[in-house]
Parts: structure tokens; sequence; C-alpha cells
């Protein structure tokens, strides 16, 4: 396992040396293609990371550590990032793409678009609402409901698919490998969750998929190891033929999370509670101890992806299927925002994507209008539109245009990929 300090690179194409021994994997740059180019990723292993930050950190250091672990990983899950800031961070960022439980958007699965491409996703119930004990008060407290999101991926360099479940145990449960005392309704609420952690990989395993587990845990994997309670993650988990990536390497008191109470010997510790769980054991294992975001630190786990010798990656095909809208420039703000120009796109938008950028006319865009390109960016290409919402104008003036154009086209070929947009003066 390395621990250590990486230069800081941009998020796409990343280089991962010291892999396995000898072998060298390297993801190309994903560069912008012209519209209608196919591109596909270059081979490389499965880098999948795991990161807690901290909910109580301001959003810059959010941010930060979010902008690391996409530099380093492609796909990932994220524990407590579902703050309003936090959330609007990672969805305004369509060079990525996210899956966030419907019911606990904390607890997301990212993944780059350029080496894995979604085939599913939906949320598991993890344990119910219920009240635990409070270490604050000496008496209970409410406890929300947990949920966690299962998203089946594949790798569109190898064919290679596989589940990632992302989870965040309860807290203050266990204690070196045991429960902790005096919190049996905590203690319980464990367990549950472990076990509804174990039949949603189960679950998955029977319809024939790999599967992967990243998450805080809430237990040092080393005591989890050595006292192997039955109840606990490392006994279920490796039940199912699951192997920790820490399995196998020298773990020092490091971990992967900060204690602020080490003991007088030690100026820093922490236990390994942030693990990835996988069907193979984990070719290279690495915690950041020098990217200080949170409490947590970011940790990331490679793994050797088999390829099919007859795989060819599968392209996409989208288009315009509205070339020319018009609309008014109406009066009232309401009037636009109930009567937007609606450009529908079709094709088979299951593989690939393409960006939408305005590259032509006289009107000004943030002035004469404002275009919603979320649905791109939703996982659900089936109501793949863009919408464009005329600004309220009562000044005479002559109709004005703008061109749409499908640019940055990855893994799809474009068909018609220019639309034309007239605003209409009604004054």
């Amino acid at each position: 396992m390395r621990f250590t300090d990486p230069l800081r690179r941009p998020s796409l194409g990343l280089a991962l040396a010291g892999f396995a021994g000898s072998v060298l994997f390297a993801l190309a740059p994903a560069a912008s293609s012209p519209a209608g180019a196919v591109e596909a990723a270059a081979p490389g292993p499965l880098r999948i990371g795991s990161y807690n930050i901290e909910i109580s950190q301001p959003i810059d250091q959010f941010r930060q550590g979010v902008d690391f672990i996409k530099s380093q990983v492609d796909v990932a899950g994220l524990q407590e990032a579902g703050a309003a800031p936090r959330r609007q961070y990672l969805d305004g960022d369509t060079s990525w793409r996210i899956y966030h439980p419907a019911d606990l958007p904390q607890d997301p699965v990212i993944w780059n678009p350029h080496v894995y491409e979604l085939i599913s996703a939906k949320e598991v119930k993890l344990s119910d609402a219920t009240r635990v004990e409070s270490n604050k008060t000496g008496g209970t407290m409410p406890w929300k409901a947990l949920w966690a999101p299962v998203v089946r991926l594949r790798q569109i360099s190898t064919g290679y698919e596989f589940s990632v479940i992302n989870v965040h145990l309860i807290r203050a449960a266990m204690n070196e490998g045991r429960p902790r005392r005096n919190a049996p309704l905590t203690y319980h609420v464990y367990v549950h969750q472990v076990k509804a952690v174990k039949a949603a990989v189960l679950a998955e395993q029977e319809a024939g998929w790999q599967v992967y587990v990243t998450g805080d845990f809430n237990i040092g994997y080393a005591a989890d190891r050595q006292v192997q309670l039955p109840k606990a993650p490392y006994h279920k988990l490796t039940g199912l033929h699951l192997i920790a990536n820490w399995q196998g390497q020298k773990l020092n008191n490091y971990g992967t999370h900060i204690d602020n109470q080490c003991p007088p010997s030690k100026s820093h510790c922490g236990a390994y509670i942030d693990q990835i769980w996988a069907p193979t054991p984990a070719a290279s294992s690495t915690v950041f101890i020098h990217e200080i975001h949170s409490d947590h630190y970011p940790i990331m786990s490679t793994y050797v992806t088999p390829q099919s010798l007859n795989y060819v990656p599968p392209v996409g095909t989208v288009g315009f299927q509205d070339t020319q809208v018009s609309s008014p420039e109406f009066n009232k703000p309401w009037q636009s925002r109930q009567s937007p120009m609606v450009f529908r796109l079709n094709g088979d938008r299951s593989h690939g994507f393409a960006d939408v950028q305005v590259t032509g006319g006289t009107a000004v865009k943030g002035e004469d209008f404002t275009v919603d390109d979320s649905s791109l960016y939703d996982n659900d290409p089936s109501n793949d539109r863009i919408l464009v919402y005329t600004v309220p104008n009562t000044k005479r003036g002559p109709d004005k245009t703008f061109v749409l154009s499908l640019v940055n086209a990855f893994d799809t070929v474009v068909s018609q990929g220019v639309a034309t947009g007239t605003i209409v003066d009604d004054d």
C-alpha cells in the first residue's frame, strides 16, 4: 500500500504507475472531438475511490476534496455530500455523472463518463428511522432512515460490467471490533445495516454482477478482521467472497480516519474505517494522507478488469429532432417560464453523449435567452431535450435568432447537429 501525496492532475487522462509490479496502465486524455466524431476510452484498470468529506467542512474544502478524488479515480463513493451547496457543486460538474439515492442524496456514486457508462441505478434501504443513543445528552435522539445507491456501470474500453454499492454505516456502534458499551440501540441499527448491505450484495451477485462496496463502515478493518464478529462487515462480506482492499497490506497507525484523541506516544492515529470490498484483491491501494479536507482521508484502489477479445464499444446516435423553433419574447417572466422553447433530441442516447453550445445568431445568451441543458446529464436518456427561456422584453426591435450545436461528441454519432431558434418580437 502506498501512503503518498501525488501531484494534482486533470481529472481526465491520468497515468497510473507502480501498478501490480511492472505493469503500467495509462488513460489517454479525453480531448473534445467535433460533432459526429466517435472517441473511445483507452484501456485501463478499474480505479475506484471512497471519500467522506465531513459535513461540517466549508464548501471550499468540499470542492477541493471532490476535485482531488476526481483527479485520482474514475468512479467513487462519497459520503456526507448532500447539503444544498454540495449538491449544487456536484450536480454542476457536467464532465462527471452522479447518482444520488432519492431518499438520501448525501451518499452518491460519481463516475467519469469517458471511462464508464451507466447501465442502471437504484437505491436500497439499509435501516428505518429510529432513535439511538446521544453522546451529548445522555438520552436518545432521532436517527434518519439510511439508504444506499446501487449503480451498475460498464467500462467502455473493455465491456466489463459491475455494480457499485456505496454505504455510510451508523457511527458509534463499534469499538475495536466489538459492540460499543452503553449503545445497544445504535448497535442494533448497525447490525441491521450490515445485514441489509449483505442482502444488497447477494442480490446483485445472484443477478450476475461483479460487486464493489465502497464507503465509511465505521469499524476498523484490522479490528474487524481480528475479532470477526458474525454480525460485522468482515464476516458478512467475506462470506460473499468479497475481499477488502486492505487485505494483505501492511497497515500503520495512520488509518483512513483522523483520530484527534491519540495516545501521548503517537502524533497521529486512526483506523481503517473507509474500505472498498471487491470480487478480487486490489492490485494497489492508496491512502492520501496529505490531502486533509475532512476528518477522513481519500482512498483509492485499482483492480485489473477482464477484456473480451470480441468486445466492440457500443456507439450511440444523437441529433436534434426539432431543428426550427420559435417563441415570442414575452413581457412577463412567468410567461417565459411556462412556455419555454423545446428542442427535442432523438437517436440511441443510451451510449455516449454530446454537449450543447450556442454557436451563432443575433440573440445574445444571458441577455435575450437562457439555455437549460440539464436533461443531458440526468441519467435518463429517454427524455433528452434542450429548453430555452426567452428574457422578457417590452422594447420594440427586430426578431432575433440563435443557433444551437451538438459538440464534444463522445462514443456517439451526431445525425443532425444544428438547430435554430427564433425569438419573435411581440411589442
